[in-house]
């Protein structure tokens, strides 16, 4: 029996693969579309503010910066991400 070749996808086009379907979930002001709230990924985060990705994801584990780590991927609230930055200045 062969196997099939390339990815099945849903109704929205997405293969269940979250890594991957994050570009088809952003629109285009780079927001990420999750359960109708939408968040900003660390690559968004570090093109708005000047700091490292790994920074970033440094400040995100210890908890400075609110977010969630959702299927391998941290994913923040605007909301929450410039109120990090407020107390920064």
């Amino acid at each position: 029996m062969k196997r099939k070749k390339g990815l099945k996808l849903d109704k929205k086009g997405l293969t269940g693969n979250f890594k991957r379907d994050l570009k088809r979930l952003k629109d285009k002001d780079g927001f990420i579309w999750v359960d109708d709230e939408y968040y900003f990924d660390v690559n968004e985060m570090s093109k708005m503010y000047p700091l490292s990705k790994k920074t970033i994801k440094k400040y995100l584990g210890s908890g400075e910066i609110k977010g969630s780590k959702i299927m391998g991927v941290w994913l923040v609230k605007p909301h929450d991400f410039w109120e990090f930055i407020k107390g920064r200045r």
